[in-house]
């Protein structure tokens, strides 16, 4: 690994340290200017951005252990002499 990338890494980490030192030293103030409502309301967006998160690694999974069982298909292995034509570019059924 390079040292700017280690160094961009390091200082990433620093800032967002800092901003939640910050943020949560300040707990009681930042309550009182969001309010309930806004409480409320920044819970429920974080918890969908975290099910948003949840959903794109089990898509990314699926994606890889398809596209890797095709691959080996393709290839002859479980005891299958030669797949059949449609499975020689996986990337036809996942263009993403």
């Amino acid at each position: 690994m390079s040292t700017i990338r280690t160094k961009a890494i390091l200082a990433a980490i620093v800032v967002t340290c800092s901003l939640a030192y910050v943020i949560l030293g300040h707990a009681a103030q930042v309550t009182a200017f969001l309010g309930q409502t806004g409480l409320r309301f920044l819970s429920r967006l974080l918890g969908l951005l975290l099910a948003v998160i949840a959903v794109q690694f089990i898509l990314q999974g699926v994606e890889e252990t398809v596209l890797c069982l095709l691959h080996q298909l393709h290839e002859g292995r479980y005891g299958v002499r030669k797949a059949s034509a449609f499975f020689t570019s996986p990337l036809v059924l996942f263009p993403f």
